[in-house]
């Protein structure tokens, strides 16, 4: 595992593995797909976190509006991928 440096009061989240369901799907069923998966997304683990961060723990449970996630950057690391959020994105933390 690669040791990163978050900045500022940024958090990544590890993204849950994609289901493959072995189907060749149109770009436009692929997106909606897409959506549906994140907003079953209901806990994301935290990864790492900024060093501006306050509040959050890497391990935490967090909460992400479907929309935030939608919208989210998504940073490669140890080759997987991650979502990168503002702090402030993070509704619920358990």
């Amino acid at each position: 595992m690669s040791i990163i440096k978050l900045r500022g009061s940024r958090v990544l989240l590890n993204c849950p593995p994609r289901k493959d369901l072995g189907l060749h799907l149109t770009e436009e069923a692929q997106k909606e797909l897409l959506i549906k998966q994140l907003t079953e997304m209901t806990s994301l683990d935290v990864f790492a976190i900024g060093d501006a961060v306050t509040d959050i723990e890497v391990g935490d449970k967090v909460y992400i509006s479907p929309s935030t996630i939608m919208h989210a950057e998504l940073v490669d690391v140890d080759a997987s991928q991650k979502f990168l959020i503002r702090e402030m994105d993070v509704v619920l933390i358990w």
